[in-house]
């Protein structure tokens, strides 16, 4: 396993993770909301055991790479300059919770670069979900009104309505205890947190998503709960009910 960062657009630094087995059958793993490029190393021992080699990164503002406005086009940018400073053409994208709708849009700007997609408990499109804006709070509807002309006071907007939420985030970021894990989890996926060695990775990766501390969060909210114009489509690969199929 190693970690480096990688420039893109000649001076921003994008923190990378790269470990496993196989240099021929890479994954791109996009992590959640917050989240970091450390979150990947629950599947560590599987990805060395099946000889699949696991690239994960931090988005913008997460973790040790450095922040900057961002949406689902521009991250998927980035992880296109990432894979050429790796000589990579060809691998698959996974993309967890908030990640899925950034391993989405490198799927569909990347083309047949792109040979599989996976998504685990990603976001749709939320203005075109049905009852999606209903489900919206009326700050996110605030938010959201500023976009896509002003997606910077989108983001300040995001982060002023969900202070509290992010105030406590940051409150127990160093907490051994993670109490956070069963705030969000202790209900939907209860044997997933009891796990000791998950719980761990996902108390590790959490900390160090907040490195720069929450604002990253609300830069995600402008990419995946506004429009998702800022993706280009050639000919993502299919993912049928969530599981990854291979490109023809």
């Amino acid at each position: 396993m190693s970690e480096f960062g990688i420039r893109v657009d000649g001076d921003r630094s994008v923190m990378i993770r790269d470990t496993g087995g196989a240099e021929d059958d890479p994954v791109v793993y996009f992590h959640g909301t917050p989240g970091s490029r450390l979150e990947a190393a629950f599947g560590d021992e599987i990805a060395r055991r099946m000889g699949v080699r696991v690239i994960s990164f931090d988005r913008p503002g997460y973790g040790r790479s450095d922040a900057t406005a961002i949406d689902l086009g521009s991250v998927a940018r980035d992880i296109e300059s990432v894979v050429d400073s790796l000589d990579v053409d060809r691998f698959a994208v996974f993309g967890w919770s908030g990640g899925g709708p950034f391993a989405l849009a490198a799927a569909a700007t990347m083309g047949e670069r792109v040979t599989r997609l996976g998504i685990s408990g990603g976001p749709a499109p939320a203005l075109q979900v049905p009852g999606g804006r209903e489900a919206l709070t009326e700050n996110d509807l605030e938010a959201l009104s500023f976009l896509p002309e002003d997606p910077a006071r989108a983001a300040e907007q995001f982060s002023t309505g969900n202070k509290d939420l992010l105030d406590a985030m940051m409150s127990v970021r160093d907490d051994e205890a993670a109490p956070w894990i069963d705030w969000m989890w202790g209900r939907s996926d209860p044997e997933v947190v009891a796990d000791g060695v998950m719980r761990r990775v996902l108390v590790v990766s959490f900390g160090e998503a907040l490195r720069q501390g929450p604002t990253a969060i609300a830069w995600d909210n402008v990419a995946f709960v506004g429009p998702w114009e800022s993706i280009s489509t050639q000919s993502p690969p299919r993912c049928i009910s969530g599981t990854a199929v291979e490109t023809r």
